[in-house]
């Protein structure tokens, strides 16, 4: 997923919380919806493909969204958060476990979409780096799987969207933190 997808996967997040907030749950649902499948066309004719995270992730928003329209109950949409870091936390350990570090296991494609630091991503350091961080991710998403599960049960809408949102700062913090001050102490 890239940076591009990133942010179109937080757009639906926002439909929802605005739309939540001044015409009610349902309508809040139906505007994350067709906010995501605009932003999976546009992204389709924007790229001629489409990423296969997204269409897992748009697969768990419309299925958990249909469900929560169905049933009458917006619980079954907020778990979508708590399923894809899930999910993404499984696929991160296995990899870390079982393989090669997923982060590793992306260099290639790393070097090809940032040519200007392909001899970076050569450096032992930086591959021992992105491994570590591999595992932390995992760990990370794991624990904010949980949280955003016991948001998705107990909190109001704005509290969850409070939640929801607070795994990207923790994210780019980790990143900092194996990119400055583990760095300096490999150095």
């Amino acid at each position: 997923m890239n940076g591009f997808a990133m942010v179109g996967s937080i757009l639906p997040l926002f439909a929802y919380f605005l739309i939540t907030l001044r015409y009610g749950q349902k309508r809040g649902i139906w505007a994350a919806l067709v906010t995501y499948l605009a932003f999976m066309i546009w992204d389709w004719l924007d790229s001629g493909q489409l990423d296969r995270l997204l269409l897992l992730e748009g697969a768990l928003l419309v299925g958990l969204g249909g469900l929560a329209l169905r049933l009458n109950d917006s619980r079954l949409f907020k778990f979508q958060p708590a399923l894809m870091g899930m999910i993404f936390s499984l696929v991160l350990g296995w990899f870390q476990f079982f393989d090669i570090p997923l982060l590793v296991k992306m260099v290639p494609r790393m070097k090809q979409l940032m040519p200007t630091f392909a001899g970076a991503f050569e450096d032992p350091l930086m591959l021992e780096r992105l491994a570590s961080m591999s595992g932390h991710a995992a760990g990370l998403l794991m624990v904010h799987a949980v949280l955003m599960g016991y948001a998705a049960i107990r909190f109001r809408d704005r509290h969850w969207f409070l939640a929801r949102l607070a795994i990207y700062p923790l994210m780019f913090g980790l990143a900092f933190i194996h990119s400055f001050i583990l760095g300096y102490r490999s150095s």
